[in-house]
């Protein structure tokens, strides 16, 4: 059986913070039915001593989060190069673009393919810009997971060997996980309002305080009609999103909730009819692809988003979702005008929720993983 490493920056998950690094996460789940995966984590073990642990049954090596420390750094060093001589890995699946990811792949001296998912393609430090031309160059293959951040790449790196490397991929996402259903979390949500729900991290690019703002407009103008249900992992924006919730007077409107289960994520979107994300730029950073957007896809929501990033390279205005310009001074109008009219017409809702159902069938992590791993082989 062949060992393959994959190397996060961003962290894997845990059962502290389940959507640490979840996306690498699902790819490595699903190259382990055919090969032996090694999960290396760069971020998330703040102590003092490296350690294994394993979440949901796949075994994740936590690096010491070393940063400047260059004791700590010597100590990662020693230990990837032991991990390398046990497995002798044939690829090093290299998740961001950052300094760290570059340090350690060059320690490990492995074939090496980096995904890129979206702002971490924006590099406008000199010499950084230098460090990773280089790095790119010596990639076997690079992949990005949109078209929108190959093109973002390709603004900062022009060099005609690193645009020859690099492949698209889109991300994938997990049937089987969507398929669970917890009953004990469903009966402590209303089955008698229509509910709308948002998965994504408290990040300011997630945006999730405009969503607030179009929930209490439609909340003013149909009372206890419909619930919003906020549901991802912490962030900067934790303490301002409750705030604005407390500050409008929706605490019995909107449930947010963090570091949630699998089977509460998907239990949301099976009972939801509205999946609304309304993404944007802050400080050059970008939404890459969008996985939640596939998932809410699949279990039949009505997707309403903004043109951001590469969400455009998934929904198809009008066919299998809307997008919304949300700098525009009517754009709050326009997304309740929305709900409105799939709230009532249930014939043209079933439509739009079928189309973008078929849609979500093109995407899968196997079909992901398998074509970044065959690349390895060209």
């Amino acid at each position: 059986m062949k060992n393959i490493f994959f190397m996060s920056s961003n962290g894997f998950p845990s059962n502290l913070n389940r959507n640490t690094g979840i996306f690498t996460y699902e790819q490595a789940k699903a190259a382990n039915l055919k090969n032996s995966v090694v999960l290396v984590d760069l971020q998330s073990n703040t102590s003092n001593s490296i350690y294994k642990d394993s979440f949901d049954g796949i075994n994740i090596h936590r690096l010491l989060y070393a940063k400047y420390n260059l004791f700590k750094v010597f100590k990662n060093v020693i230990y990837l190069n032991r991990l390398k001589k046990k497995y002798a890995p044939i690829l090093l699946i290299c998740s961001f673009l950052n300094l760290k990811n570059v340090f350690y792949t060059f320690i490990l001296n492995i074939k090496t393919i980096t995904i890129i998912h979206g702002s971490d393609a924006v590099v406008i430090n000199k010499l950084k810009k230098l460090i990773y031309n280089y790095y790119l160059i010596k990639n076997h293959k690079i992949v990005t997971v949109s078209n929108y951040t190959k093109n973002v790449l390709l603004r900062y790196f022009k060099s005609t060997l690193i645009k020859k490397k690099i492949k698209v991929v889109f991300n994938g996402f997990s049937k089987k996980k969507l398929n669970i259903l917890n009953k004990k979390f469903s009966k402590r949500i209303s089955k008698k309002k229509i509910i709308i729900s948002c998965v994504a991290n408290a990040i300011p690019r997630k945006n999730i305080l405009f969503l607030i703002d179009v929930f209490r407009e439609l909340n003013f103008k149909h009372p206890g009609k419909y619930y919003l249900i906020i549901a991802g992992g912490f962030g900067p924006d934790t303490n301002k999103i409750q705030y604005s919730i407390k500050q409008y007077g929706l605490k019995n409107e909107i449930l947010f909730k963090q570091n949630l289960l699998n089977s509460e994520i998907s239990t949301i979107l099976k009972l939801s009819k509205f999946f609304c994300l309304f993404g944007k730029e802050v400080n050059r950073e970008f939404e890459g692809f969008g996985i939640v957007f596939i998932e809410a896809m699949f279990t039949k929501n009505v997707i309403l988003s903004s043109n951001h990033g590469g969400i455009k390279n998934i929904i198809q205005n009008g066919e299998n979702g809307y997008l919304f310009e949300i700098k525009k001074r009517d754009v709050i109008k326009k997304i309740i005008k929305k709900i409105e009219f799939f709230s009532k017409n249930k014939k043209e809702r079933k439509k739009i929720v079928d189309k973008a159902y078929t849609f979500s069938l093109n995407f899968s992590w196997k079909k992901n993983i398998n074509e970044i791993i065959n690349l390895s082989l060209k």
